[in-house]
């Protein structure tokens, strides 16, 4: 990350330093939490979700998104018919008009 956006090596230094800094903030909240509410922040930080929960909650996201797929999939042949008749229709004109199109 430091390459990615420092040009020369004070930037570097800086950007390790920011990031330093962020670092011990970070464990000074911690800390501070953990003297105002320790059970707040051992409830969130150790995993309750239960294993077959998960995989219940990652069914239901998949059925969820399959349906959305197969309207999207719907939607997607409708207009596709859509545009084969209009094109169907925009050839008619120009073979009236003197104009031939090879069909697809």
């Amino acid at each position: 990350h430091n390459k990615a956006i420092a040009t020369t090596n004070s930037e570097i230094i800086i950007n390790s330093v920011v990031i330093l800094f962020i670092t011990d903030l970070d464990e000074l909240f911690f800390g501070i939490l953990m003297v105002v509410n320790s059970r707040w922040v051992r409830r969130m930080s150790i995993q309750t979700t239960d294993p077959q929960e998960e995989l219940a909650n990652e069914i239901s996201t998949l059925k969820a998104e399959l349906g959305t797929s197969k309207e999207a999939i719907v939607r997607l042949t409708n207009e596709g018919v859509d545009l084969r008749e209009r094109l169907s229709n925009i050839e008619a004109i120009l073979e009236n008009g003197g104009i031939c199109f090879a069909s697809f």
